[in-house]
Parts: C-alpha cells; structure tokens; sequence
C-alpha cells in the first residue's frame, strides 16, 4: 500500500478509483466528480454534486478501515459507516446510481431525518440520523409520515 491518500495499490483502492473515473465520464454535463485526500491521515474524499440543485450530493470519504457514505441533504439521515471492503464499493457504486437516478427520497423532522434509496434491484437502502439531545427527549410518534418530504430528481 502506498503513504498517503487512497490505499490505490490495494482491491479496494483500485475499486474506488475506477469507480471515480467511470462516474466522471457518466455524468459528465450532468454532474462534477472530485477526489481529494486528506492533509493529515492518509485517507481520500469523493464528491458527485449535481448541476441539478433539486438533486441529491453523495460523497464517502475512505478512512483507514472503513468508508463513510453520505447520501442526505441534511447530514443527518443517509449517512452508512462501511467497512473496507470490494463488496461496499459495489454497494456505493449502487447508490449513486439510484440518487443519479432520481431514486432518493429524504423526510425531515425535528433533529431526525430518514434517507431511502432505490436501488436498480429495487431493494432500498435506508439510514435514519439523529441530532442531538433533543432527538431522544422529543419523542415524534409516526414523523416518517407527516415530516417534511424531499424526492430528489434525476442529475440528468
């Protein structure tokens, strides 16, 4: 493996980095691909943000054994700690798809958030996030069904 940034001698660092330029040259005119590494601790961030602003950013940074992936437009919901592995490349590679899709609906209340995605399976990927004491003190019975609603549409 080499010093700093993206392990890319490594499966999964190989995996990650043809995923970013398979992804740059699917979206390009629809959406940008950036990669930068960290100054310090030798890991990577990835960033798809669509020219679409009524479509959803994902972004998953690799980070010494794991990889985080962000999918929520709140920072609170859809939000996956993965380990480092080929099998959550290819499940990264699958939500991307689907938000791109315009496969990603977020509900918003109180310091909570709940993000479902579509994948091409039709199975759904979903993570609920929490913020705060205030999520634990105020309890909100059935919030998934009157919380605020966002259908992210299609990069293209």
């Amino acid at each position: 493996m080499g010093e700093g940034g993206s392990r890319s001698q490594d499966a999964v660092g190989v995996m990650l980095v043809a995923l970013e330029e398979r992804l740059c040259v699917e979206l390009s005119g629809v959406a940008t691909v950036e990669r930068g590494d960290f100054l310090q601790g030798g890991g990577s961030y990835w960033e798809i943000r669509p020219a679409n602003p009524r479509s959803l950013v994902v972004h998953w940074l690799e980070w010494g054994g794991e990889i985080i992936l962000q999918a929520g437009g709140y920072d609170l919901g859809g939000r996956w700690e993965l380990e480092r592995t080929p099998g959550n490349v290819e499940f990264i590679e699958a939500v991307v798809r689907a938000v791109a899709a315009g496969r990603a609906v977020e509900t918003k209340a109180v310091a909570r958030s709940r993000v479902e995605v579509v994948l091409a399976d039709g199975t759904v990927a979903q993570d609920t996030g929490y913020e705060g004491c205030a999520s634990v003190l105020l309890p909100l019975p059935g919030w998934t069904r009157w919380g605020r609603t966002t259908r992210y549409e299609a990069y293209a």
